[in-house]
């Protein structure tokens, strides 16, 4: 990336605006939040949670009389 520290200066801007905003506790907490969604670990958390929602809707079976 040629721009590589045009990024850098932007990314610095918008944390500090994050924090100015927010506060440190706050910036910080939303930071990671982005950085887990970037890796994709809130999406494989969130099909965890549907799957274990959707067990927990299942109506069991109702056998009909012989």
């Amino acid at each position: 990336m040629g721009n590589h520290g045009k990024v850098q200066r932007v990314i610095r801007e918008l944390v500090a605006t994050l924090v100015e905003e927010l506060g440190p506790e706050e910036a910080a907490a939303r930071l990671e939040i982005a950085a887990a969604h970037l890796r994709g670990v809130s999406r494989s958390q969130m099909q965890v949670t549907t799957h274990e929602n959707t067990a927990a809707t299942v109506r069991p079976r109702v056998v009909a009389n012989r």
